[in-house]
């Protein structure tokens, strides 16, 4: 299990979060609760359970809170409906195509299913510490029982670390891993390698070390495919970063044996959530393969929509601002912070910026990158930007004031009326593709409607 707090705020998938299993045991029977085992839909060979149902109803549900601020009535529910149905078609034909045998849909799930059992407070650590039991709790100051129990778990936690650094015997090519870490300096925060910029290293041993007896060495390129496949991750800024994700590697072999031996990965709940992740995986796959449609937008169309929308895009004539640019996004999620509390705890410096533009006036004409802008444009008076991303690094931006309004220029809403005209291509496109899977393959509806409606 990974340690570090380097990946704590990834946000992982929706469709990976974790259930507890509820299963009971009677003469040493396990009883799977039938939700895992109740087919709500089937598509030709395409089957969906209650379980995978609710999962993505629960996150439908979570999301229209999110954007809507209250829960979703019958109306939005059915609709939803709907749509998940529309998709199993697609999934439906996907597996009929053997889109689930593609290459990079299987090494990518292989890679989520391992961060499912070693990240932070993965399905490994509530197995381990699931043995603590409440005891803790008779304590009567709460905060103190927790503490405790929190002691306890890390210690059981890095006795694991402890336990698998030993029996690894990890020995990493430092002049390697420095040559790596030194070619990364010309390139900006690396969340993708591409190979053929590394070739002459390629074939290089990165790490050795023990898995079951047997010694194994890593190559670069078997770690660049590694780090590439990963579904969550942080960039690679320096060789420390190199040497946490080459731990990891070793970790996740390790620890997906033990979840193996502990039944984890036989768990029925363990197995949906890899196949939900995985059919959605496909189903980005077949979207690009199979729902092909004219990306070409004419100047007519985008005067047509401007014209037709250009009133809900007001926003100031000049506004003043203070930019502050960094190297990395780390040191620039850092100024932010730094920036917010600076109010109420003067005494926090912000981090050092590469340089800073304070101050500035920008109007429509300004020379600055139209993601700054708008960002800029979203801000109340006084507030602080997350990290914006720029050629060679990350700006935050500082609104300090604005004055009069005006409409967005037509050439300013090009990039957004883009991707909203292939948008509803899209949509079109994939109404028209369902229609005809729809008279292709048999349904069976066995949802019980009148418990989400």
């Amino acid at each position: 299990m990974k340690h570090s707090n380097l990946l704590v705020g990834i946000a992982i998938m929706a469709c990976v979060s974790l259930i507890e299993c509820k299963s009971s045991t009677q003469n040493n029977v396990v009883e799977i609760d039938p939700v895992f085992k109740e087919v709500v839909l089937k598509i030709g060979n395409h089957e969906v359970t209650r379980y995978e149902f609710e999962k993505n109803y629960k996150i439908f549900q979570s999301m229209y809170r999110q954007q809507h601020r209250i829960t979703p009535d019958s109306i939005a529910t059915k609709s939803w409906i709907s749509e998940f149905i529309d998709k199993q078609y697609l999934l439906a034909d996907a597996y009929a195509k053997g889109y689930d045998k593609d290459k990079f849909v299987v090494e990518r799930t292989q890679s989520m299913t391992r961060l499912m059992i070693s990240q932070p407070k993965g399905l490994l650590y509530q197995e381990l510490v699931s043995k603590l039991g409440n005891d803790n709790f008779t304590i009567q100051d709460k905060q103190k029982a927790q503490k405790i129990k929190l002691e306890e778990e890390q210690k059981i936690l890095m006795q694991h670390n402890e336990e698998v650094m030993k029996s690894s015997e990890q020995k990493i090519n430092g002049i390697i891993l420095y040559k790596l870490a030194n070619d990364l300096k010309h390139y900006k925060d690396v969340h993708h390698f591409n190979k053929d910029e590394f070739k002459t290293m390629l074939n290089d041993i990165l790490i050795s070390y023990q898995f079951n007896g047997d010694k194994r060495n890593v190559t670069v390129a078997q770690f660049m495919d590694y780090y590439n496949m990963l579904p969550a991750k942080y960039p690679i800024e320096n060789a420390e970063t190199i040497r946490y994700y080459l731990e990891g590697m070793v970790i996740d072999d390790y620890d997906y044996q033990e979840a193996e031996k502990l039944g984890i990965t036989k768990k029925p709940e363990f197995t949906l959530n890899k196949r939900n992740y995985t059919n959605s995986l496909i189903s980005n796959r077949y979207e690009k393969a199979e729902l092909k449609y004219d990306t070409i937008i004419t100047p007519n169309e985008f005067k047509t929509l401007y014209n037709k929308e250009k009133e809900k895009y007001i926003v100031p004539v000049k506004l003043v601002a203070s930019l502050y640019y960094y190297t990395n996004r780390k040191d620039a999620f850092n100024a932010l912070v730094a920036f917010s509390r600076r109010n109420t705890t003067p005494s926090i410096p912000p981090v050092t910026a590469k340089f800073a533009d304070k101050h500035t006036t920008i109007t429509v004409n300004t020379a600055i990158a139209d993601t700054i802008k708008n960002a800029l444009y979203s801000l109340r008076i006084g507030q602080v930007s997350r990290p914006i991303p720029v050629d060679n690094g990350y700006a935050v931006a500082i609104k300090e004031s604005e004055s009069g309004q005006r409409l967005k220029l037509q050439k300013e809403l090009e990039p957004l009326f883009t991707q909203q005209i292939r948008n509803e291509r899209l949509r079109l496109r994939k109404e028209q593709v369902i229609m005809s899977l729809k008279k292709k393959y048999k349904l069976q509806d066995h949802i019980n409607y009148k418990n989400y409606l």
